[in-house]
């Protein structure tokens, strides 16, 4: 596997993204990650610093929990959809609420 992510670092990560049983990702974000490397790094950069940089991305976008969003009434339904949710529930509808406004 050295040898593999070496010679091409996103066609070993693949693989590996591959065997993953559970579907869990953690999610990074690789500029803040590049530049703390480089911040703390000694010396010229090696095949760690590569991996990063071109190892592929997920294609993810931030959700909104009903918990957060302005359609989420007390206790657990949804103004939009009409249905009961739950807190941690969330659709392609919703709607960051305002900071002041939280359901208890």
């Amino acid at each position: 596997m050295a040898s593999d992510l070496m010679e091409n670092p996103k066609k070993a990560v693949l693989s590996k993204m591959e065997k993953t049983t559970t579907g869990a990702s953690d999610l990074i974000i690789r500029d803040a990650l590049l530049d703390e490397y480089d911040r703390v790094h000694v010396g010229k950069a090696g095949g760690a610093r590569k991996l990063i940089a071109e190892a592929p991305a997920v294609d993810a976008v931030e959700v909104v929990r009903c918990k957060d969003c302005e359609f989420g009434q007390k206790p657990t339904v949804c103004a939009r959809l009409g249905t009961v949710v739950k807190p941690n529930d969330f659709c392609s509808y919703g709607m960051r609420r305002k900071k002041k406004d939280t359901v208890d």
